[in-house]
């Protein structure tokens, strides 16, 4: 009973897309995609929030109860019978926007490793990049490819990309020099991947658009608790951040296409 209810809901949902325009976005439960869901809902659009919870996380549940346009949905981007079943559940739903947002980050807020692998050198493990590489640069192709005829039925046909200046290889000073070397080889990777999509969907629909997002470094709630002196004058936060990126994706043409925007519309390097 509980499924069937679950498929009436998501069947009820889908059929309130048609009728507004719509963005589904990876790693919606937390950071940026959670501001980002928070934002577009706002804003009217019919939502599809990701995440790979085995229950609803309270954020999204609490966002799917202020607002009815949110669809929450089950994604591990690593997963193929999520995405499978994913893929499924939205047959003939136009998504205007597709934000690949999930990512796996090892830097923590003071440039020194997050806990769950070690990107020094001199200490790096083999079996270590492997998550890196399959998060940050193998799913967004899948989830964009799975989902392609999708986006493309939609009205804007748009693919975004949440990547990072750790990827650029044109910024001068190296960030965090001596680590952080999955993370950065991945975002690069996954730049390099936007500009060959980006190439193809036009030669197959000139309206499609499809570019990068780069946002720096962003205040979420993972740095709650912490004080004004200890963040320091180095983030933006990220309510401001999305709200930049709300407008750059208003104003985006086919000319952004294989690009790298910030949240003011800054063209970043590669």
């Amino acid at each position: 009973m509980k499924f069937r209810i679950c498929l009436l809901l998501t069947a009820m949902l889908a059929a309130s897309a048609s009728a507004a325009e719509s963005i589904l976005i990876t790693g919606a439960n937390r950071g940026i995609g959670l501001e980002f869901a928070r934002q577009y809902a706002a804003r009217g659009w019919h939502v599809v929030a990701t995440h790979r919870r085995d229950e609803i996380p309270e954020t999204l549940a609490a966002l799917a109860a202020e607002y009815g346009n949110v669809q929450v949905e089950t994604l591990d981007v690593n997963n193929p019978g999520h995405l499978a079943a994913l893929v499924a559940r939205l047959d003939g739903m136009p998504i205007d926007v597709l934000l690949n947002n999930a990512a796996v980050m090892g830097i923590s807020f003071a440039g020194t490793l997050a806990t769950q692998t070690n990107e020094d050198f001199g200490t790096l493990q083999r079996e270590d990049f492997l998550p890196y590489f399959t998060t940050n640069v193998l799913a967004p192709l899948l989830v964009s490819e799975a989902l392609i005829d999708n986006v493309l039925a939609s009205d804007r046909k748009m693919i975004l990309n949440m990547t990072s200046g750790a990827g650029s290889m044109t910024t001068g000073r190296e960030m965090f020099a001596g680590t952080g070397f999955f993370y950065k080889s991945t975002k690069a990777a996954l730049n390099r991947n936007m500009v060959n999509l980006a190439a193809h969907l036009r030669s197959i629909d000139a309206e499609a658009i499809t570019f990068n997002l780069a946002p720096g470094f962003t205040i979420t709630e993972r740095f709650q608790g912490m004080s004004a002196d200890e963040i320091g004058n180095r983030g933006t936060p990220v309510a401001e951040v999305v709200a930049g990126f709300v407008e750059v994706i208003d104003g985006a043409t086919p000319e952004y296409n294989g690009r790298i925007y910030g949240f003011k519309g800054d063209i970043k390097p590669f």
